[in-house]
């Protein structure tokens, strides 16, 4: 038995996970009114590169690595860990993660 099977939940894939922190990270830029170009500026980044981690078309098709992550984070006032939740069953679409 793994932790997961131990915790009654279901592994999340690294693609499934990705597109959960690329979608995360869309949620909190609307909420703080930045757009990605503000986020990669302030991550020194292009926003041809942070688009490729967290646009819609490619939907996390690349992984955001554990730095980018933090610095993200950082940058929208949330804890990296926050960035990594599924948003609940019961979340409409686009709306942040549970707490």
């Amino acid at each position: 038995m793994t932790f997961a099977q131990s915790r009654d939940t279901q592994p999340m894939d690294a693609s499934g996970l990705a597109s959960t922190v690329a979608a995360n990270v869309r949620a909190e830029l609307a909420r703080h009114g930045m757009t990605a170009q503000d986020l990669a500026t302030a991550i020194g980044v292009t926003p041809f590169y942070l688009g490729r981690r967290i646009g819609r078309q490619q939907r996390g098709a690349i992984a955001i690595d554990v730095d980018e992550l933090e610095r993200i984070a950082a940058v929208l006032g949330v804890t990296p860990e926050y960035l990594l939740r599924a948003p609940s069953p019961a979340s409409p679409p686009g709306a942040p993660p549970a707490s």
